[in-house]
């Protein structure tokens, strides 16, 4: 499978649970709480580990935000807007988003919850065989990632997922 395939199938899922509610609460009472989110912006995902993992973050971000927009569950803020106040904050130079920042940057861009998150695991398994003198490469990645979505109005978790495939 290709890795841009792989992220998707685990993103979906991400999605499908970030829309239920998802967590070690009950099933009811986490998805009343995701249920009252409307507007949302998903932060930059920190990278992966080791030498795959470098760019998987902004890979892991532009598909979840993507994936959330096309569902229309929710209005996914633009990264342009998002991109401005990630330059105003200068968070680009740390690569990291705590949680007292991200709630602060919620507030700022308007959203009922940010999404942020890191990779957690990204690896790729190559192979490579000659067939009639011909390289066949195949490629086989592992990605998992740790997501949460925080409420902006009090900076409590409504939802918390990781999953690897």
């Amino acid at each position: 499978m290709k890795p841009s395939m792989k992220i998707l199938a685990l993103l979906l899922g991400a999605c499908q649970l970030l829309a239920l509610g998802c967590a070690e609460q009950p099933e009811m009472i986490n998805a009343m709480r995701v249920g009252q989110v409307e507007r949302l912006a998903v932060l930059p995902f920190e990278d992966g580990p080791g030498m795959n993992g470098r760019q998987s973050g902004s890979a892991v971000t532009g598909l979840l935000t993507s994936e959330l927009a096309r569902n229309g569950k929710y209005r996914v803020l633009e990264r342009s807007k998002l991109k401005s106040v990630i330059d105003e904050q200068d968070l680009q130079r740390s690569g990291m988003v705590d949680q007292a920042t991200a709630v602060k940057m919620g507030k700022m861009l308007g959203v009922d919850a940010v999404i942020l998150g890191s990779v957690t695991q990204y690896e790729m398994d190559k192979t490579q065989v000659y067939v009639h003198m011909i390289p066949i490469v195949s490629k086989d990645y592992t990605v998992g990632a740790a997501i949460r979505m925080l409420d902006v109005e009090n900076g409590e978790d409504k939802s918390v997922y990781s999953v690897a495939a």
